[in-house]
């Protein structure tokens, strides 16, 4: 009796640790998922930047509207472009598409977040 006791504390104990691992693995997830979203964020400041110095782009924020794409040669409200219906730069009410490469482990990219 005291041996299956016993093991059943090793069980529990062992249960523990995997509800405890999975709940640090969800955290180190979200907070990929933050990192990812910043750089993205990071990338899309880069290129707006770059406009400014390359082009002389106005960075009049009234005349900037992230609702808007241009489709068919106009400037047109998302919602209001069909689904499949291609713009100049991207499909209509896509998700947002992450790319690693995939030689860029878990780790390296824990380093980022803490």
């Amino acid at each position: 009796m005291k041996e299956l006791e016993g093991r059943l504390i090793e069980m529990t104990l062992a249960q523990d640790d995997v509800v405890f691992a999975k709940a640090d693995l969800e955290q180190k997830l979200a907070n990929l998922k933050e990192y990812v979203l910043s750089m993205d964020a990071g990338g899309f400041n880069q290129v707006v930047h770059q406009a400014i110095l390359l082009y002389g782009v106005s960075t009049n924020e009234n005349e900037f509207d992230l609702g808007k794409d241009i489709f068919q040669g106009q400037l047109v409200a998302i919602d209001n472009i069909p689904l499949g219906g291609v713009s100049n730069v991207k499909m209509a009410k896509r998700e947002p598409t992450v790319i690693i490469k995939e030689e860029v482990t878990v780790d390296e990219l824990s380093n980022h977040v803490e």
